[in-house]
């Protein structure tokens, strides 16, 4: 149940991360297209007909703020699912390491069976006599 709760909690916030990912795919695009309408549309709100140069200025200001905050948003979702992939890189090898049945295996580091002869995956001898064997073996 544990196990359950973790995964619900991990995917639930890697689709906040996506959106926020998302959101600033969007703010960027938005940036971009009323970058576009400030520099071709005439500005109705003003008193007087603006320049070449102001209309320029107004749209690359638009542009720069759609850019550093959609930016900032798809660096920040990133950074999320980074960390958030660490920690359930982490997790699940936690959850591999506490399993009581299976030890690493001394040659590999494969998980084996802890009363296991032989390693099934690197074929490996398990049970050589060591040298505390030798020495309480009866000659």
């Amino acid at each position: 149940m544990q196990e359950e709760t973790g995964t619900m909690t991990y995917r639930f916030t890697t689709g906040w991360a996506h959106v926020v990912v998302g959101l600033g795919i969007t703010l960027i695009i938005i940036g971009v297209l009323l970058a576009v309408l400030v520099g071709v549309a005439p500005v109705p709100w003003t008193g007087h007909q603006l320049g070449t140069v102001e209309k320029i200025s107004a749209a690359v200001t638009v542009l720069a703020a759609g850019v550093a905050l959609g930016g900032s948003l798809i660096a920040l979702g990133q950074l999320m699912l980074a960390f958030l992939n660490v920690r359930e890189n982490l997790e699940r090898l936690t959850h591999r390491l506490a399993g009581e049945d299976d030890v690493p295996c001394f040659y590999c580091g494969e998980a084996i069976k802890a009363d296991a002869a032989l390693c099934r995956y690197c074929r490996s001898d398990l049970k050589r006599p060591t040298a505390a064997d030798r020495l309480l073996t009866p000659r």
